[in-house]
């Protein structure tokens, strides 16, 4: 009981609360149970109205019989920026300040807003030196205080958080033998495709479609009964296959609300196998709060015409004694990952540490008997320092002597950084004369044949790697339908949605904002690697050269 831990899943609909061993290799499901997350319990990432949450929370723990008070919060929100980079090889304990040196390399935004967090990903060899590959995320300040708030409120005792991208994969790595396969976590309003080859993590994309629109369009066709609320609903699919309903319309709802699931998975999949030759998927394994639904497993391997399952992931967590009830494993997954090997936060900031420490060292001792100590320790500090010196200023005399007979050593290596600064700027200047940005043309000509006339297109920033098109249209459904022709564009090879936004104008009229990334088939990006550009660092790009440009004319 000492080593168990609650974690703890705040999706935007529900929330997951698994009790679960804490670090440790084969961590075990003692009693888990969800509930409907309240309304307002957070605002733009910080906490609003946190009673209800307390309420239903308190009410969960005390019905499963739960005693654990330490907690565990799994974070996933669109305003994490996650990126994968490469360090040198140095010590652990000096990582973390290599990071934020290095910082505005990775995330274009104010460090003093947002903490760094990492996980080593793996030891890699570039230009025969050892290196490390890192999973870097940039997370604002005030959602980690806003987690921290949460806890004190509720009375449990935060010991750790970790991000849903580093929960899930932590049980993957270990359960799934597959030598490449995809996993596909499926939840109300994401989904998030996780390449994995030989136990290691090639690609991870997350997208704004879940299996909300589906359960919405069930719920709207009155199947399972008038006035019936999200869990109920999907209590109900989960036992009965909704995808082979007679009536027509009601099924091709369904459908619709699964085409921009299967269409953004299908897309990653194809997207790493032009870049990988010969790679071949050989299967898909589900998790998620969608994983259960009845028929799921079979829709998505005939539209994937790949093998899907979540059973080994199933097998690896069988139900305990006293957690009563449905069981579904596959919910709670990123629960029980978050606490196997959390990534590293910094739960308290450099304030709360140093009172810490100064508590620490108070330590009440008598005038009398702190002046007999310092008496004592310096005596055995003056024995102790006089034959030491003699010693350092003997070694001291032997190491003049050798830096002055290796002098020549330092001249040399001199030149050699002068020769090798030169290279560099000889190198990144080739490197510069090669572009191509032949691709914009045969888009945009694939653009007014293929596009419908009503769409709006607010902007578009084109560089040599790809173009970036803030759209605007009339419903998700039209976003979806526009994502998939541009995918069928010849002249692109990879299309990736960043941002999907639904308003509602003060004319009532409801419209959707979404922007996508197009890759230019042939452009100069390298294929090999997966990191990511933001448009701010796309526009500084554009900018920098537009101003080489004319100081050259």
């Amino acid at each position: 009981m000492a080593n168990r831990v609650l974690c703890i899943e705040i999706g935007n609909r529900m929330t997951h609360v698994v009790e679960t061993d804490f670090k440790v290799k084969e961590p075990k499901i003692y009693k888990s149970f969800s509930f409907q997350t309240p309304d307002n319990l957070f605002k733009e990432e910080t906490l609003a109205d946190v009673l209800p949450f307390k309420e239903r929370l308190d009410a969960g723990l005390e019905e499963h019989k739960i005693k654990t008070r330490k907690a565990v919060f799994v974070l996933a929100s669109s305003r994490i920026a996650s990126r994968d980079v490469v360090i040198p090889h140095v010590k652990e304990n000096r990582i973390r300040t290599l990071l934020y040196a290095n910082s505005a390399e990775y995330f274009p935004v104010d460090l003093e807003k947002y903490q760094l967090s990492y996980r080593l990903l793996d030891e890699v060899e570039e230009e025969g030196e050892q290196k490390y590959k890192l999973m870097v995320l940039a997370v604002p300040n005030e959602m980690i205080d806003a987690y921290k708030s949460l806890a004190k409120v509720c009375l449990l005792t935060l010991v750790d958080l970790d991000y849903i991208g580093n929960a899930a994969t932590q049980l993957l790595e270990k359960n799934i033998k597959n030598d490449l396969y995809a996993a596909v976590r499926l939840e109300e309003d994401t989904t998030m495709i996780t390449i994995v080859r030989e136990n290691k993590i090639e690609l991870q994309r997350t997208f704004p479609y879940g299996i909300a629109d589906v359960i919405q369009a069930v719920q709207k066709s009155g199947h399972f009964g008038e006035d019936i609320d999200f869990y109920e609903t999907l209590e109900k699919m989960r036992k009965e296959n909704v995808l082979t309903l007679e009536e027509e319309e009601i099924r091709e709802d369904i459908t619709e609300g699964f085409r921009a699931i299967t269409g953004n998975v299908s897309r990653v999949m194809n997207f790493y196998s032009s870049n990988h030759a010969g790679a071949e998927m050989e299967n898909v394994v589900l998790y998620g709060i969608g994983a259960d639904i009845c028929g799921m497993e079979q829709y998505l391997s005939e539209e994937l015409s790949l093998p899907v399952s979540g059973e080994q992931l199933r097998e690896a967590f069988p139900q305990e004694k006293g957690n009563t009830g449905d069981y579904y494993p596959l919910m709670y997954l990123t629960c029980v990952g978050a606490a196997v090997n959390p990534m590293k936060f910094r739960l308290e900031d450099e304030k709360e540490v140093a009172e810490k420490k100064k508590e620490h060292k108070q330590i009440h001792i008598e005038p009398k008997q702190f002046f007999g100590i310092c008496v004592v320790v310096s005596l055995v500090l003056l024995l102790a320092v006089i034959p030491y010196y003699g010693y350092l200023k003997m070694g001291v005399h032997k190491l003049q002597k050798e830096r002055s007979e290796k002098q020549y050593l330092a001249d040399e290596y001199k030149e050699y950084n002068q020769a090798k600064t030169e290279y560099e700027k000889i190198e990144n200047l080739y490197k510069e004369t090669t572009t191509t940005s032949e691709g914009i043309g045969g888009f945009i000509d694939e653009l007014e044949k293929n596009m419908p006339s009503d769409i709006l297109v607010r902007s578009i920033t084109s560089t040599s790697e790809s173009i970036t098109l803030d759209i605007r249209v009339s419903s998700k459904r039209e976003a979806t339908k526009i994502v998939d022709e541009l995918s069928d564009f010849e002249s692109i090879s990879d299309v990736q949605v960043e941002s999907l936004e639904e308003t509602v104008s003060e004319s009532n009229q409801s419209y959707v904002d979404f922007m996508v990334i197009c890759t230019y088939v042939g452009g100069t990006a390298d294929s090999e690697t997966q990191n990511e550009t933001t448009m701010n660092e796309d526009v500084e790009s554009l900018e920098t050269k537009q101003q080489d440009q004319t100081a050259g004319k």
